[in-house]
């Protein structure tokens, strides 16, 4: 079923700090929840909105299929310009988090899009998909053994929280969280 020849998650001798990761995560929480239907975040947003409150929830859920995916019901039709989610929350500057996101933008050999927090609750998984960035990189805050990526090619974990890894998201795959904990990811797409 699946081909040992192809790899499609990688990881990178990039670590974080994943106690000042999840204490940046509490303290944006207690402003702003989770995202009721995506369970997202948006760290960075198209400058469209003027209130940081919804600003966090630009951006979120699919943009590559028509329909409603954000609290102000917004349409986002395919190919909704992912150059344009240039501006960081107000929220994220100056912290751990802006650190993070600024060395994966030097790391990064494409030009880095949206920026989301995304929460996969226990239990759960994601539909079997595919996106039309040929990269996106993951950065686990919160993670267990019992969290896996299931691609076309194969089932990988991404276990190290703080660490870097990739996906090459244009393969059909999905996040599947098969433990009694919600895993939290950073999520960086690419242009």
């Amino acid at each position: 079923m699946f081909n040992d020849n192809v790899i499609d998650v990688e990881s990178y001798p990039i670590v974080f700090d994943k106690l000042k990761l999840k204490m940046e995560l509490g303290f944006l929480l207690k402003k702003y929840p989770w995202h009721p239907h995506s369970n997202q975040l948006s760290l960075v947003h198209t400058g469209e909105y003027d209130d940081p409150a919804d600003q966090i929830y630009d951006g979120i859920g699919s943009i590559i299929k028509p329909g409603l995916d954000n609290r102000l019901n917004r349409v986002y039709q395919e190919g909704k310009e992912k150059e344009k989610f240039t501006h960081l929350h107000p929220a994220v500057k100056n912290t751990y988090f802006e650190f993070v996101i600024n060395k994966v933008r030097e790391f990064s050999t494409k030009p880095i899009g949206r920026i989301r927090l995304m929460m996969l609750k226990s239990k759960t998984c994601y539909s079997w998909h595919k996106d039309d960035d040929l990269i996106r990189y993951h950065v686990p805050i919160i993670t267990n053994p019992r969290c896996f990526i299931v691609t076309e090619h194969g089932l990988y974990t991404m276990e190290t929280e703080g660490k870097l890894y990739s996906l090459v998201s244009t393969a059909m795959h999905t996040a599947m969280n098969a433990s009694q904990d919600d895993r939290v990811h950073l999520l960086f797409d690419t242009i």
